[in-house]
């Protein structure tokens, strides 16, 4: 399991299954480690070490970041 801070909503479809987990932007927990590379991968995660709720604009920075 990974602690993951999804930055948009995501959608992870189950392998070989017709099931689907939906995530929700701002939600952050524990999520299994298939499930954590997938969403990353799609571009839905915050970066490690950024701020709690902190949700990076296009060109990297943070709303904060002028």
């Amino acid at each position: 399991m990974t602690d993951v801070t999804f930055t948009r909503d995501y959608d992870y479809r189950v392998p070989g299954k017709q099931a689907i987990v939906a995530y929700r932007r701002g939600w952050s927990g524990k999520v299994p480690a298939a499930h954590a590379k997938a969403a990353g991968s799609a571009g839905a995660l915050a970066k490690p070490g950024a701020k709690s709720g902190a949700v990076a604009n296009a060109d990297g920075r943070g709303a904060d970041d002028g």
